[in-house]
């Protein structure tokens, strides 16, 4: 395996040296035309699609990835569809650095998807917009997978912080989410539409979508579309049911699978635009997503070991089911103005309104007293959300130079609330005991951000040299409206907080002829505390979640500096980062000598980096790409404090991807190779430490006629068996029998050979 992954990361370490050498004898301008074949369905693009990849992320303005100072990934809605992308972690499964973990433990049991991590930050510091309205933060035990990729027509991701333009919580990075409009449907025909169906063996899925557009009259445009899946618990087929090298102690179910689990997902997605002219475009949106999960909780069934021995419960069937919903209503105006002092106006208003609930039920026995409870429970954590947003854009020459300003406001309202109630009937004496205001209790709150930016793209030297100063005025605050279940902890008691920030940014980029450019970075961001982390309270008796209305903002200074080439049949990037982060929180940490727990301020966490990839058309009909990070991280605790590792830093790990087309037949196939080194280098010797695995996959796209598509694809085609790198903050041998049933090691291993499939079809 060692041989795998070093041979892997080395070839894709030679095919990111050998991108730039192969254009030499290349014309001086990268081409812009295409390959016309035997029919118009068939046309495929000539040259590397990251050619033209557009970013509107980078600057709030429409530009080449490659010619703007941010480093962006833009994943468009062909590799979705190429790639049979179901869910957010097969969306970035090519994208180096970029990761989305699997929830395996009893207190998140459902087996979903968490949230991205971007240059190892993850959780509510990436920014994730939906058409830039927000996407609910994650809780204690929650995610953020809150959006179907069906209706996409791109997804952007920001490595680095992107808060002057986005936001103060765009901290790590930011995802954008592009919904599809009626023109992507049309293709300049009256009507337009697709429907699709697809199978996913990785967990039994089943996806039907349909969507359809019409231009009713020159001037107004309408689309509707919707999606309907159903799926099982993922299947690890590596995994091992004795537990592996820490053993298997559950009852009701091995340490190799996840709870048995019934879900659906729909997803509704509705767009109006009305052009009246050439200078104006409304548009309505409305979208309703919804994911619904039903499990039968088996891993602690039955008479659970303790570090204290046996446990006096003997726990029976427990059904839990866990709904998530997101609606979003949306009203965007794009004027042209053309006036001397100003370009274009745009303005958006959102309300978003998303919620997590959670229910479950339960019968147990007492086994010292003999006494038979049903226990029922219901939890429910929302966010309203309530947008503005505000972009004016105006160019103008300033002797040699070329200016285009961005600016305006960016401002919202958020009301957060979390509710919790538990009720146990005593069967046996009859008897009934409620509690509301227990778990993670914390805080409902209003969060106002108010804020305005500014940034100036300067060109000179006839467009050669672009400067790229920006500022951000940012207004943050939390309010807490505390009910009458809220625990008060004397000393803790939660209060307002407010900040305001100015946070500075500088890119620039600089060609050096018409292949070469040079780039480089500076970025500040900061993040406020969340509700739960600064309200969180809870007396337990024995202990106490304690509130902590003293948190600090987590704030970083990053920097970004590469090299990059752009030729006529490909394309290469490389460079380099740092992230300087202070007063990261980092979870719940004990009090010393007290049973408190309480949120603190980490003193610092520095984040080093490599990031290369490329992109070469090397033969007709053959390309070839690559990519590869390596990221070195370590943290203090404490202020004088020695430095131990941070486990958030992603290991060294290389993609070598080849495609061949055979238009003549309407076939494309491609080769994957995902090869990740172990990890070396964690904060506690006590950690487990994942090995290095080499993963291949498969795809191909038949392209049946003007009408029809099939699509299959196999992922780790060789079965392998290794653990994905969320295992590396396990301990390597727990001593706490609980831990082995509730998190087993072998829940973190990777899915072994699935196949999906699709077959959709356009008019």
């Amino acid at each position: 395996m060692k041989k795998f992954y070093k041979l892997g990361i080395g070839l894709a370490s030679a095919t990111l040296c050998l991108a730039p050498m192969a254009h030499a004898q290349q014309d001086e301008t990268p081409s812009e035309t295409t390959h016309a074949v035997t029919s118009d369905w068939k046309t495929r693009e000539e040259s590397p699609h990251e050619m033209g990849a557009i970013t509107v992320t980078a600057t709030r303005q429409e530009e080449k990835v490659l010619d703007t100072p941010a480093v962006v990934s833009v994943i468009t809605r062909e590799e979705i569809e190429d790639h049979n992308v179901n869910n957010i972690q097969e969306l970035v499964r090519y994208q180096p650095g970029v990761s989305v973990n699997r929830q395996a433990s009893g207190t998140t049991p459902f087996g979903g998807l968490g949230g991205f991590t971007i240059r190892g930050v993850g959780g509510n510091r990436v920014q994730i917009v939906v058409d830039g309205a927000r996407v609910i933060e994650a809780n204690d035990a929650g995610n953020r997978d809150f959006v179907d990729m069906s209706t996409l027509k791109a997804v952007e991701i920001q490595r680095g912080p992107a808060s002057v333009l986005w936001g103060a919580d765009a901290l790590g990075g930011m995802v954008s989410y592009r919904t599809l409009d009626p023109d992507d449907l049309l293709k300049g025909n009256q009507v337009g539409g697709t429907a699709s169906y697809g199978f996913d063996g990785s967990n039994y899925a089943h996806s039907q979508n349909a969507m359809v557009a019409a231009q009713i009259n020159p001037a107004a445009q309408v689309m509707f579309g919707y999606t309907h899946r159903t799926y099982h618990e993922t299947r690890l087929r590596n995994a091992r049911s004795d537990g592996g090298q820490w053993g298997c102690n559950r009852n009701g179910l091995g340490c190799d699978r996840f709870n048995p689990t019934d879900a659906e997902v729909n997803n509704a997605l509705t767009k109006l635009i009305l052009r009246p002219n050439a200078d104006h475009q409304f548009k309505l949106t409305g979208e309703f997503f919804e994911s619904d999960t039903h499990i039968n909780q088996l891993y602690d069934r039955g008479i659970l070991p303790s570090a204290m021995g046996m446990s006096s419960t003997d726990n029976g069937d427990r059904f839990r089911n866990q709904r998530q919903t997101r609606l979003r209503v949306a009203l965007e105006h794009d004027w042209d103005i053309n006036a001397a002092a100003l370009d274009n106006v745009i303005w958006r208003l959102s309300y978003s309104p998303q919620k997590r609930s959670l229910s479950d039920r339960r019968w147990y026995r007492n086994t010292k007293t003999n006494q038979n409870f049903y226990a029922s429970g219901h939890t429910d954590y929302g966010q309203d959300f309530y947008q503005a947003d505000l972009q004016f854009t105006s160019s103008f020459d300033l002797g040699a130079t070329k200016h285009k300003l961005t600016y305006g406001f960016q401002g919202d309202k958020t009301d957060t609330d979390y509710y919790n109630k538990s009720v146990t009937d005593n069967l046996t004496l009859g008897t009934s005991t409620t509690t509301i205001g227990g778990g993670s209790n914390f805080a409902n709150a209003e969060t106002i951000r108010a804020d305005l930016y500014l940034q100036d793209e300067i060109k000179l030297f006839n467009d050669r040299f672009k400067l790229i100063p920006g500022i951000r005025r940012a207004y943050y605050s939390l309010d807490p409206t505390p009910n009458r279940y809220y625990d008060i902890i004397e000393g803790s008691e939660p209060r307002k907080i407010s900040e305001t920030k100015w946070l500075p940014q500088l890119g620039t980029l600089f060609k050096l002829n018409n292949q070469y450019s040079i780039y480089a970075r500076y970025a500040e961001g900061f993040k406020m505390p969340t509700a739960e982390q600064l309200y969180t309270s809870y007396d337990m008796g024995v202990m106490q979640l304690v509130p902590n209305p003293d948190l600090k903002p987590e704030e970083v200074k990053s920097f970004d500096i590469g090299f990059r080439g752009q030729f006529d049949k490909g394309w290469f990037s490389i460079g380099a980062f740092y992230s300087d982060y202070t007063n990261f929180i980092l979870g719940r940490q004990q009090i010393a000598n007290e049973l408190k727990y309480t949120y603190k301020n980490v003193d610092k966490v520095k984040l080093y980096g490599l990031e290369a990839s490329a992109e070469w058309r090397f033969a007709r009909n053959w390309t070839l790409n690559s990519s590869a990070v390596y990221q070195y991280g370590k943290q203090t605790s404490d202020n004088g404090r020695k430095y131990v590792p941070f486990d958030g830093a992603s290991p060294l790990s290389a993609i070598l991807g080849i495609t061949y087309e055979m238009p003549q037949y309407g076939l494309t196939t491609q080769l994957f190779g995902t090869f990740t080194h172990g990890i070396d280098r964690v904060s506690d010797n006590d950690y487990f430490k994942p090995g290095g695995y080499a993963l291949f996959d498969g795809y191909v796209n038949w392209q049946i006629d003007k009408t029809f598509r099939l699509t299959a694809s196999v992922l780790n085609i060789l079965n392998r068996r290794y653990f994905e790198s969320s295992a590396a903050t396990l301990e390597d041998h727990p001593a706490n029998p609980a831990t082995i049933y509730t998190n087993p090691l072998e829940l973190h291993t990777g899915p072994g050979r699935t196949f999906a499939v699709s077959l959709s079809a356009s008019f």
